[in-house]
């Protein structure tokens, strides 16, 4: 059976008969000794099998559905969820109205670090009473301190 190698000295491919494994001649090309080998079987990778393409959830579509509604937002501390009015959703933010501050805010949604909803809603806990939302969302905060800024982003224990 005939096999192909390359030369070890230069890019000449060599034809040889496989019972020549081994043997060491000289290159028909450039003239150097090289030794006759059977080059490794190149492994190819079997191609992937696509992954069942999932509908990608995006923010605007999860809190659409809440709009108008009063949902919880760590909007004045960073681990206090209250009541906000979802007043819009569009493609790069969503805006709430804090009733007791009578300010709307607007969050870039790569502000928001998690977002809950459940079936039945989400309670949040209070010192005194939970409080229930339709959904709650967890927003990264800004914290300044004395001298120093930092970003302030809580993770559930």
């Amino acid at each position: 059976m005939l096999v192909e190698c390359k030369c070890n000295n230069c890019p000449a491919q060599l034809e040889f008969e496989s019972e020549n494994v081994g043997q060491v001649i000289a290159c028909p090309t450039c003239g150097m000794e090289t030794t006759l080998y059977v080059p490794p079987v190149p492994i190819v990778p079997k191609p992937a099998v696509p992954a069942k393409e999932m509908p990608q959830a995006n923010f605007r579509d999860l809190l659409g559905k809440y709009v108008n509604q009063k949902i919880g937002v760590n909007c004045k501390e960073p681990k206090k969820y209250h009541p906000a009015e979802l007043v819009a959703v569009t493609d790069e933010f969503f805006s709430i109205f804090v009733a007791d501050k009578s300010i709307t805010v607007h969050y870039p949604y790569h502000q928001i670090v998690h977002v809950i909803e459940a079936k039945g809603g989400v309670s949040t806990p209070g010192f005194w009473s939970s409080k229930e939302y339709p959904v709650v969302v967890e927003v990264m905060q800004l914290i300044v301190y004395s001298g120093a800024v930092g970003i302030g982003v809580s993770f559930p224990i």
